[in-house]
This record gives structure tokens, C-alpha cells and sequence, in this order.
């Protein structure tokens, strides 16, 4: 529509018609919705991609709300995935978003994975994010796993962390560029 060209004309002008097509027609599964994953599933509508597919089992609890994008007060006892979905249907309704409140070790999400362009983990433990990795190998899908938090750097000082890590198919997993510290509590 007209509407969604002019909306997305600032993208489209920097990325050029080729790469705003393949990024517009992306299927993009992922796996997270915390701080993290909510502002990335929402930046990933604004960049206009086709599908979404949204997994987190968590309830959204009232300390999120300063946390995540896109979640109001009303949300809170919610799960993570319904209460990310309807704040991205109001952002921008022509983004087709599922959401499903449920593992990443799940059957399902086996079947989801098999069907998507790219995997994305916005998680806190390593057992999600192998679940990922391994989907991702299985499959031959690209793996983006976005990670932060707070580390601890002596008894006085902390610092906030992040690590980004883009695995594409064939170059290997997380397992094999050793990308989970607490590899024997992830299986």
C-alpha cells in the first residue's frame, strides 16, 4: 500500500529496493521477549518484516514494565508473548505476529523453526539458547543470539554486558565456537 512505501521510505532509501524486499519479506522466529527481545521485535515491525513468530513462557510481571517496549500496566499477569503481539498489532497492524507461550525445548518449536528465515534468542540461559543453535544447525537458518546482563567485575564494581553473535549456516553453531559457558546445565 501507499501508506506502508512512505512509512517505510527512510529504510527503503538507505537499504535500497533488493535488501528492503528480502528484509520485508523475512520470517523471523524469535525466541525471548524480555527487555531484549521485546525492543527487538518491535524495531523488526518497524523495519516492516512480513512474520513474526514470538516464544517466551514467562508471565510479564509488574518490574518489566520499565524493561520491555511496547507493554502497558494492564498487560501485567499477561504472558510476555500476548502482551509483545498486541503492542506490536498497534504499532503496526499490517505485521502479521503469533506468539506462543511456550519453551523453546518444545515440539512446536521445532516445526516453527523448520519454516522461518532466521532464529533469533533474546534469552537469559543457556538452554534456550542451545535449543536455538541446534534448530539453527538442523535446518540451515541463520542464528542471531543477542545476550545481556550484569557482570560482576570485582566486590565494588559491576558493569552492564552485551554479546551479539551472528552463526551463520554452515560455519557452525554456538556449541562449536564455544558460545555457552554452562554448556553440561544447558543440555
Amino acid at each position: 500500500s501507499e501508506s506502508s512505501l512512505r512509512r517505510a521510505s527512510r529504510t527503503l532509501g538507505t537499504l535500497g529496493p533488493t535488501a528492503w524486499n528480502t528484509l520485508r519479506n523475512s520470517r523471523v522466529l524469535l525466541i525471548g521477549c524480555g527487555r531484549t527481545g521485546s525492543a527487538l521485535a518491535h524495531q523488526l515491525a518497524a523495519l516492516q518484516v512480513s512474520s513474526l513468530v514470538l516464544i517466551d513462557e514467562d508471565q510479564l510481571e509488574l518490574e518489566n514494565l520499565n524493561a520491555m517496549v511496547g507493554v502497558k500496566e494492564v498487560d501485567v499477569d499477561r504472558s510476555k508473548v500476548r502482551a509483545v503481539q498486541q503492542g506490536i498489532r498497534d504499532f503496526n497492524s499490517e505485521c502479521t505476529v503469533t506468539a506462543f507461550k511456550e519453551s523453546a525445548k518444545s515440539p512446536h518449536v521445532e516445526k516453527l523453526a523448520e519454516g522461518v528465515d532466521l532464529i533469533v534468542t533474546c534469552v537469559d540461559s543457556d538452554s534456550p539458547r542451545l535449543c536455538a543453535a541446534l534448530l539453527a544447525r538442523r535446518f540451515l537458518k541463520v542464528h542471531l543470539d543477542i545476550g545481556t546482563g550484569i557482570q560482576r567485575l570485582d566486590k565494588d564494581t559491576i558493569q552492564m554486558a552485551g554479546d551479539i553473535r551472528l552463526m551463520l549456516p554452515g560455519s557452525g553453531c554456538l556449541l562449536c565456537v564455544g558460545g555457552l559457558p554452562k554448556e553440561q546445565d544447558a543440555w
